[in-house]
């Protein structure tokens, strides 16, 4: 059997990195009637969807494949066609501005999502009834996080 990091590892190519069945196969030299299995018990096709739904870069991705579209259509006789033309460029602008966007919006998700798992961890170790109040607490885990993060920005 499989392991489940491998297993979890060809989910997220599958649903976050947009990879296909095949793709995966390959990268992780598996069968592909084994993704296949675990892509239906795991419903990979729904979390990926979701995946895109609710992802910051999921109207990127859409302009992006509308974008190759236009390029299909142009071909090489129709280089000139001005609306396929102006169409391609309001999208590759519209793009470029979503991509800076998601630039920023990439790290600052990383941060949230370690100081989130930061927090779960102090939580635990500091489950000892203490009398502080939780907005004291959690000001005082934002300031060993930032402190922590500091520290490692410096290592």
């Amino acid at each position: 059997m499989k392991s489940a990091a491998l297993r979890a590892d060809a989910e997220n190519l599958f649903t976050r990195h947009g990879r296909s069945i095949d793709e995966v196969a390959a990268a992780l030299h598996l069968s592909k009637g084994t993704l296949a299995r675990w892509s239906k018990a795991g419903n990979w096709v729904a979390r990926r969807q979701e995946f895109l739904k609710n992802s910051p870069t999921a109207p990127t991705e859409t302009l992006k494949k509308r974008r190759l579209k236009i390029i299909e259509l142009m071909g090489a006789d129709d280089a000139s066609d001005a609306k396929l033309t102006d169409q391609l460029w309001k999208l590759t602008k519209v793009l470029e501005s979503l991509e800076a966007r998601a630039d920023a919006i990439g790290p600052i998700l990383d941060v949230m999502e370690k100081f989130a798992r930061f927090v779960a961890q102090k939580a635990s170790d500091e489950s000892d009834g203490s009398d502080s109040s939780e907005p004291d607490v959690i000001r005082r885990w934002t300031e060993q996080f930032l402190d922590q993060e500091r520290r490692n920005a410096y290592a």
